[in-house]
């Protein structure tokens, strides 16, 4: 029962996140960017942009590696669109300071990296993103690095390809959220390990 609290919690706060972060006006990450590209061409929500991606992710994983995938992956990537679409909706707060707009991004990213961490601590399965980073790490001799840093420069390339503009949060993003996600790792497994 506790792994499925954190598989569901954790999908819930990483959306949840991930709006708070977009009301920033930033944008958020690499991924959040080609969803913004999909979103101008398409109209469709960044909720199902998510969720558009994140299948066909899956299905390039069942010919990569199937062993990344889980309930948890179909779980997850339901419950971050639902809940990125519903409290962007519900969060009607906008503001024109920077300072403001930096913390909401901030506050989105921290959100973010631990409800990644609290989620992928379920161990029902990766994240569909980080699903085909590790699957294409288990099947190349490339490094965790250079796999995750060629997939969010292609997105990026996309994202702006398809009309998205490059901000400040894919940056702040890329420079902060691993740190972010080593701090919650070590602190949930001295929680634990308690």
């Amino acid at each position: 029962m506790r792994r499925v609290f954190r598989l569901i919690s954790g999908s819930l706060i990483m959306g949840s996140g991930i709006a708070i972060a977009m009301k920033g006006g930033f944008g958020v990450d690499p991924m959040a960017l080609f969803w913004e590209g999909i979103h101008l061409q398409s109209g469709m929500s960044y909720g199902m942009a998510n969720l558009v991606v994140s299948a066909v992710i899956i299905l390039m994983l069942l010919f990569i590696d199937r062993t990344q995938l889980g309930i948890g992956t179909l779980v997850n990537s339901v419950l971050v669109s639902l809940s990125m679409d519903l409290l962007s909706s519900l969060l009607l707060f906008e503001s024109d300071v920077f300072f403001i707009r930096f913390l909401l991004l901030m506050t989105g990213l921290v959100l973010l990296a631990g409800g990644i961490v609290y989620y992928g601590s379920a161990d029902f399965g990766r994240g569909a993103f980080d699903g085909l980073v590790f699957g294409i790490v288990n099947k190349t001799s490339y490094s965790i690095r250079l796999v995750r840093s060629s997939i969010d420069l292609l997105l990026v390339i996309m994202g702006i390809a398809l009309g998205a503009s490059l901000n400040l949060g894919p940056v702040v993003s890329v420079l902060s959220l691993g740190f972010l996600m080593q701090i919650f790792h070590t602190l949930l497994r001295q929680i634990d390990e308690k």
